[in-house]
């Protein structure tokens, strides 16, 4: 599409002027004039000469090329040329119309203002609403053609291969991509872009950033600059976003520069994030640090240096019931809800806080895991008493809770405290346990059962009577057990 807009735009030099002391209808590069209601030549053989059409001028080609304007004025030394008054361009490919378009030969710049349009005949991808657009074509000082439509535009622009598919072909036709932006430009066959205030809209998914380029062969779309992407199940924000769209709705967006992801069941904060779509909902999502630049890649030595570096905070995930940061976090959703959460490196996953919480000191009051990999599963729950009328008539959302925890560290590595209400007492106990693999098993939003793995050591803590004082839990040797503080969010 790009390429036979700037086609088009470069076939505004066709109307040529008529040499000096010519008195028929010029017919010069198999272009004729087939109407006219006036023909004039100003100051003819001179520097001013000027060759003037009037009423419903036409001019056709050739090569298929058709211009109309109320007046035309082409200036012969020059090469300036005018085009007045519901000015129209139409070859095989594309269309142009404008109030005015001026021509410059010598530099193959044109101008054409006042209500612009370009239509791609073909797949009927079209700029609208400009007030200006100004093109320069390509050169040998200049190696691709170039143009900008200024005056708040805007684009419908359609999948070019897709829409040529469909033509001999009965299957539902994506929609197109809606842009709007203070200026658009068109660079050779190569780069469409909207810059400043863009808002992008494609079946339910849209999109805002101050600048987008897009790639309609690859169907790629790269938003700068506090970028946001949002459909009726997520919001996906960045400093930069690169999304790859199918159909009406999105394959793949990578998200880079405090990228946040918001969903039903699930909010993910990181450096970077990559995000895949199945049927237009979020199906996995991988947050990572950003790697750090090797500051020894100018050197010859090749000796192996161990894991890729990496800067920046840990992603976080928060999910029902459960967050959890690590250097890299893989979630993964199955139709519609969220089922498998697994964070890699220095990770670190604590419950959200409960009924229990309040029962015990502060130091104790959650669970907690700590390993070089947690896994958190989530299951489907029945829906709450109030909400099983509405969930009978297909109102209600299925619930998502946290079924299962495991940390993983070799060497004793994987560390957890959790607490367990045992039977006729009014709080907890609080185990504290390392291991190379810890499991907890949750139900109604507590701990009921606990494997471990490995060498394991680890502490049990009792609530005690204190006379006069009520119960209190000794909690010095768990809270000094625990190799670290939980991260500070």
């Amino acid at each position: 599409m790009r390429r036979r807009w700037a086609l088009l735009l470069a076939c505004m030099a066709a109307w040529p002027a008529p040499s000096a002391g010519a008195q028929e209808v010029p017919s010069v590069r198999e272009c004729e004039i087939v109407h006219a209601d006036d023909l004039r030549v100003l100051h003819q053989g001179t520097v001013d000469e000027r060759v003037i059409l009037s009423g419903e001028a036409e001019i056709r080609c050739s090569d298929g090329v058709m211009v109309r304007a109320d007046t035309m004025i082409s200036h012969s030394a020059s090469g300036h040329r005018e085009f007045i008054g519901r000015v129209f361009f139409q070859d095989s490919l594309k269309t142009l119309t404008a109030d005015r378009v001026d021509y410059e030969h010598a530099d193959g710049r044109l101008l054409a203002r006042g209500n612009v349009v370009l239509t791609d005949r073909v797949d009927g991808s079209v700029v609208r609403n400009g007030s200006e657009l100004e093109y320069l074509r390509a050169t040998e000082s200049r190696s691709e053609s170039w143009a900008v439509v200024r005056g708040r535009p805007h684009a419908t622009l359609y999948d070019s291969k897709a829409r040529t598919d469909t033509m001999s072909v009965s299957s539902e036709e994506s929609p197109p991509l809606e842009v709007d932006a203070d200026v658009m430009e068109i660079t050779g066959e190569r780069l469409f872009r909207a810059i400043g205030n863009v808002e992008l809209q494609r079946g339910t998914t849209h999109g805002t950033a101050a600048e987008a380029d897009f790639d309609q062969v690859e169907q790629r779309a790269v938003l700068i600059g506090d970028a946001m992407i949002e459909d009726e199940r997520f919001t996906l924000s960045g400093d930069s976003l690169v999304a790859f769209l199918e159909g009406e709705g999105l394959r793949e967006v990578r998200a880079l520069g405090d990228a946040i992801l918001l969903s039903e069941d699930l909010r993910v904060d990181a450096p970077e994030l990559q995000v895949y779509f199945r049927e237009g909902a979020v199906h996995r999502m991988i947050a990572m640090r950003l790697p750090a630049e090797a500051a020894d890649t100018a050197s010859a030595d090749t000796t192996p240096r161990g894991p890729l570096r990496t800067v920046g905070p840990q992603p976080l995930a928060t999910a029902t019931e459960f967050w959890l940061v690590a250097d890299s976090i893989d979630a993964v959703v199955s139709d519609d809800r969220l089922d498998m959460v697994v964070a890699v490196g220095n990770a670190y996953g604590e419950r959200t806080a409960d009924s229990l919480t309040a029962l015990l000191p502060e130091e104790v009051g959650r669970d907690w895991l700590r390993g070089d990999t947690i896994i958190g599963y989530f299951a489907e729950a029945p829906p709450e008493p109030d909400t099983v009328d509405s969930a009978t008539d297909g109102g209600a959302k299925e619930r998502v809770v946290l079924e299962r925890l495991v940390a993983i560290g070799k060497g004793g590595r994987a560390q957890s405290l959790y607490r367990i209400r045992e039977e006729g007492k009014d709080r907890p106990g609080v185990n504290y346990l390392t291991a190379n693999r810890i499991t907890l098993f949750l139900q109604n939003g507590e701990v009921v059962s606990v494997e471990a793995e490995g060498p394991i050591r680890g502490y049990h803590l009792q609530p005690r009577e204190d006379r006069g004082a009520g119960r209190e839990l000794d909690v010095k040797t768990a809270a000094g057990s625990r190799q670290g503080a939980p991260p500070q969010r």
